[in-house]
């Protein structure tokens, strides 16, 4: 569960699977509709 003052555990997960597999990770908040746009690049294996 997230709220308007802190981080999803969705992005908690991404950002781990990120880090993991030395990837690129970019948030962008939209306005409209209200949330977030979330680009993750990841090395191939």
């Amino acid at each position: 569960m997230s709220n308007s003052n802190g981080m999803g555990v969705g992005l908690m997960i991404v950002r781990r699977v990120e880090d993991g597999n030395c990837g690129k990770i970019q948030i962008t908040k939209l306005e409209e509709p209200r949330g977030a746009k979330v680009k993750i690049w990841l090395k191939p294996s």
